[in-house]
């Protein structure tokens, strides 16, 4: 029992250490630790749940409940409307017959800029979390396969930078908009 707990701690703090680069490893094991141990003097075999399930979830909302509690944006909200943008672009469904009425100049200056800025910030996502060969993939509307033929890397390696730089820009903006609600 001691080992699987030592194991599923392992597995989760390393679950979220990956998403949220800014982390301790070991923070998170001690926090997915205590609440494995707490999971266990307060399982009940009677509900019908596994262990494992109901320890998991417990160690997981834990391990997030100490990264929120204990996690700040470091950078100045304006780098976050950035990402704020970024994702909804990510997630925005393509309707490939809208049309949009003629835009007024200061629009389209507008676009420019905040297209530039989306830019930057994807590219200093990718540089520090080594997904480099992710920006194509994400502004460019490049196939990964084009990527990596073009970079000679394999295509799994592009797939996996772009899955990366995705879940940094969905952490950066989670992050952001709690510390924009605890702040208000």
């Amino acid at each position: 029992m001691v080992t699987t707990i030592y194991t599923l701690a392992d597995r989760i703090a390393g679950s979220y250490a990956r998403k949220c680069w800014w982390s301790d490893l070991d923070d998170l094991k001690q926090e997915a630790l205590v609440a494995l141990v707490r999971a266990h003097q307060l399982f009940d075999p009677q509900v019908g749940v596994p262990w494992e399930a109901y320890a998991s979830l417990a160690a997981s909302r834990a391990v997030a409940r100490y990264l929120l509690k204990n996690s700040s944006p470091v950078s100045a909200p304006d780098c976050h409307s950035g990402a704020t943008n970024l994702v909804g672009l990510l997630r925005a469904p393509v309707d490939e017959n809208w049309e949009d009425p003629e835009p007024w100049a200061d629009a389209l200056i507008d676009d420019k800029r905040w297209r530039a800025k989306v830019r930057m910030h994807v590219q200093e996502l990718a540089r520090q979390c080594g997904g480099l060969h992710a920006v194509p993939v994400l502004l460019d509307d490049k196939q990964a396969s084009e990527v990596a033929t073009a970079k000679a890397v394999p295509v799994k390696q592009v797939y996996k930078e772009t899955r990366r730089v995705r879940d940094r820009a969905r952490c950066d903006l989670t992050l952001y908009e709690l510390w924009d609600q605890r702040h208000r």
